[in-house]
């Protein structure tokens, strides 16, 4: 894939160029039209049919020089997005991008696995392959990486979408493009959410809809008289008092929902063309089209049409921030009472539906992340989704943070409800690495996305896993403390019956050998009578005593080191069998801590 990428920057550099160099020639020309105006006047000073055609015939030119300068400058802005765009992908497929926007912010140590699968944070699984343009788009993909689906129909819609988003690299690169272009923050989404829930305060004064009509009319009126001279420039000018007065009795509750909206004109302008990219596009997958359809309104107005016309108000309103231009326009319009009643007006018909488009924006931008995973990785697998009670079976599985050529890949399979694998294995053979790649590929699978293996089938299942424990001064729990809790809490939910694929990496760390031997032989055998699904990593080899006791539920398998001469040789390939070979004196004698074991 680099080299397509590789061409899609050379092209997008050449357009750049041309347009670049097209914005220069737009300004120079601007500047020199503006100087033969000028000289025009000069010229024909005291001649005014000359100078209106100068001056009429060169502004109209200037402003229409000055919109194909704004043209030029927002297709170089979208260009360097797409090189952008292409570039990280680019460094991607070797390995070599990191998402700044990591989701650092969706880390929780008490969630049920994403803490231990490193899913949030700097180098994490998000970093690599988050390509979300949006806030919504952003929560959205946590969410999914977080909440896995279970409903087997719905994994396959999505995945479905996802493969059809795969083959639209154009549209998937446009639509980050455009979004990239004045991204909104978390502070504008706030700001918009807040914005469409928040109750009007002037909603008093639009009951009397009729003085917004006449008061308008009459004043337009008395202009009209006072041109024909009925009425003196002096009373018109008192009477513009009663307008204004009007417009200033309300200028609080105006100035606050300004306040609230302010700057959001090229915010919503990106929302419009964002869905205005979802509305045009065909789709095939079912999931797609019925969310393409959402964008649609029950009266048959497009989604991007009704942003758009609250776009045009927005950029109506701002126009109040001018104080010559909203005195005048307030004084013979009433034009913030008469915009605050039209955005009150959009508010109460689309108000409910915002929420919704913003949500379809959101899952789109986040499927376009799952499609650039696999249109990276065309070797990846989308999983077979098994209908048994519990199943886990797969084919050369890696770990979907590692270099595909070079990871090893193991086979797998667990299956039948209460069916466990104790793991055991010397230090740095890969247990811990196995036990994240069982369990995220499982997470990848229940998103609709493909993972990295040849072949892979599981039954959709909630995780949880124990592998990272951490102490808390803030709560004042020991590191003993804090994995007791997290093992109670996965007592509890087996006890009460919920089913759950359980990953544990070396039970009660904390505690002294001996203890820590009887504590995970009670603790195992507790939750095998809870009928407990999952892996069990360990170098405590007496638990796999437990394969003799329940030859029906417990299969322990391995992780082993060589030593050859004086060097440890992994090879990272699972064994049906108990680990052989352990390491850690090997390594104290070797970097020299201890003299001889």
């Amino acid at each position: 894939m680099s080299f397509i990428y590789e061409a899609r920057i050379t092209q997008f550099s050449k357009d750049l160029k041309k347009y670049k160099s097209a914005s220069r020639n737009l300004g120079f020309s601007r500047l020199l039209l503006f100087v033969l105006i000028f000289v025009g006047v000069y010229v024909y000073w005291g001649q005014t049919i000359p100078i209106a055609l100068f001056l009429f015939g060169g502004g109209v030119l200037f402003l229409r020089l000055v919109v194909l300068n704004g043209k030029a400058d927002t297709e170089i802005q979208y260009l360097d997005a797409l090189i952008s765009i292409n570039t990280n992908e680019n460094k991607a497929i070797h390995g070599k991008y990191q998402n700044p926007d990591n989701g650092s912010e969706f880390t929780r140590s008490d969630h049920e696995y994403s803490h231990d699968f490193d899913l949030f944070g700097l180098r994490s699984f998000f970093s690599k392959f988050n390509r979300t343009v949006t806030v919504q788009g952003k929560s959205t993909l946590a969410n999914w990486l977080t909440v896995p689906e279970l409903v087997i129909s719905d994994i396959v819609k999505k995945q479905e979408g996802v493969k059809e988003l795969v083959k639209k690299l154009d549209w998937r690169q446009d639509f980050l493009a455009n979004g990239m272009i004045n991204q909104l923050s978390q502070k504008d989404q706030d700001k918009i959410t807040h914005w469409h829930e928040l109750e009007s305060e002037l909603r008093g004064v639009f009951i009397h809809k009729v003085t917004l009509t006449i008061l308008p009319a009459l004043t337009l009126l008395l202009l009209v008289g006072t041109i024909l001279g009925y009425v003196s420039w002096v009373n018109f000018g008192w009477f513009l008092l009663v307008p204004l007065t009007f417009v200033g009795s309300q200028l609080k509750k105006v100035n606050h929902e300004y306040g609230i909206i302010s700057n959001l004109v090229i915010k919503f302008e990106v929302l419009a063309k964002l869905t205005r990219k979802i509305e045009t596009e065909e789709f095939d997958s079912e999931l797609l089209k019925d969310w393409q359809a959402q964008l649609l309104a029950s009266d048959s107005i497009k989604a991007s049409q009704k942003l758009g016309q609250l776009k045009s108000l927005l950029g109506s309103f701002e126009q109040r921030s001018n104080m010559l231009v909203g005195i005048v326009l307030n004084a013979f319009l009433l034009w913030d009472l008469q915009l605050m009643q039209r955005m009150n007006q959009w508010k109460k018909e689309n108000s409910l539906e915002l929420g919704t488009w913003l949500d379809i924006i959101g899952k789109f931008d986040a499927t376009i992340s799952l499609a650039n995973l696999s249109y990276n990785n065309n070797d990846f697998y989308y999983p077979e989704i098994s209908n048994q009670e519990f199943e886990v079976f797969g084919k050369d599985m890696k770990h979907p943070m590692l270099e595909t050529k070079k990871a090893v890949g193991n086979d797998f399979e667990l299956k039948g409800q209460g069916s466990v694998n104790i793991i055991t294995g010397a230090n740095m053979a890969g247990k811990s690495t196995f036990l994240r790649t069982v369990g995220l590929n499982m997470v990848l699978g229940m998103m609709g996305a493909p993972v990295p293996v040849s072949n892979f089938k599981f039954s959709p299942m909630m995780i949880f896993s124990s592998m990272r424990t951490e102490d808390s001064l803030a709560e004042q729990t020991s590191f003993f403390y804090a994995e007791l809790s997290r093992l109670a809490r996965i007592s509890d939910i087996l006890k009460a019956g919920e089913k759950r694929f359980v990953i544990l990496d070396e039970i009660l760390k904390g505690t002294n050998s001996h203890d820590k031997a009887r504590g995970s032989y009670a603790f195992v055998e507790k939750m095998i009578r809870y009928n407990m699904m999952g892996l069990i990593a360990t170098h405590d080899l007496s638990l796999c005593v437990l394969a003799n006791k329940h030859p029906d539920k417990i299969e322990n398998k391995s992780f082993e080191v060589e030593f050859n001469k004086d060097e440890l040789v992994f090879d990272y390939k699972l064994r049906n069998r108990v680990c052989q070979n352990m390491n850690a004196s090997f390594l104290l004698k070797k970097m020299g801590i201890v003299d001889h074991y």
